[in-house]
């Protein structure tokens, strides 16, 4: 029976240690997913630990005014192209984020940098170390602008 119990045990952790970490594009969906949801709490998974706290903020912020603020934008994530650093453990990562306004699709391009942290892929955009106080923060966010590193830029659309 110890021998069952061992052998099972071991055969647990085996599976848990062979689980596959997240693809740069698993991380980066996942990341602007929360990001216009507003769901700074569960973003924390896919930042670096530097960038933590600033999102924390955010998510104190939020919380603090009932999720009022920013809007929630449902927003699709396409053409994900990724250029990494020779030791592959910095990555630029473009894409384009696509979303319905008014039944036209509005396409903005997206950037992150993704740094591997414990054989972990993690974003690490946002803003640094030096970024306002929480007060200005709050400010913007309860205005719909987050102070920071915005990861959109919208296109110019080309006219004929």
């Amino acid at each position: 029976m110890k021998r069952i119990l061992l052998f099972t045990a071991v055969i647990a952790l085996l599976c848990v240690a062979c689980k596959k970490n997240a693809s740069p594009e698993e991380v980066v969906k996942s990341y602007y997913e929360c990001y216009f949801n507003n769901d700074f709490e569960n973003i924390q998974k896919y930042v670096t630990p530097e960038k933590k706290e600033y999102y924390q903020t955010i998510q104190k912020i939020l919380s603090q005014n009932n999720g009022e603020g920013l809007e929630k934008i449902k927003v699709e994530v396409d053409n994900i192209q990724l250029e990494y650093n020779e030791d592959k453990t910095i990555a630029v990562c473009t894409c384009d984020l696509v979303r319905n306004e008014n039944n036209e699709s509005i396409v903005e391009q997206g950037s992150l940098t993704l740094k591997k942290v414990d054989n972990q892929w993690l974003v690490d955009t946002g803003k640094d170390e030096n970024w306002s106080t929480e007060s200005d923060l709050d400010e913007n966010v309860t205005s719909g602008q987050i102070d920071g590193d915005f990861p959109i830029e919208e296109e110019e659309s080309e006219e004929n």
